[in-house]
């Protein structure tokens, strides 16, 4: 993990089949910077907030990992 900033996240999507689903959602594609795989990616801290009331009202379970 010594290669992330700080301000930068991974994004864990516990449901491999709604990846494509986040995909599709704005506000999510916005906070990506880059997808590790289909269920990990980076995000900037400033838009978990939005991430989870967004995955919240998609009933999508997301885990965000934060370090640093």
């Amino acid at each position: 993990m010594n290669v992330l900033h700080y301000h930068v996240h991974i994004l864990t999507i516990t449901d491999p089949k709604m990846s494509d689903e986040l995909r599709k959602n704005r506000c999510i594609s916005r906070a990506v910077i880059t997808e590790l795989d289909d269920t990990h990616w980076l995000i900037e801290e400033k838009h978990i907030p939005d991430i989870e009331r967004q995955c919240a009202r998609l009933n999508i379970p997301i885990k965000v990992v934060i370090h640093g």
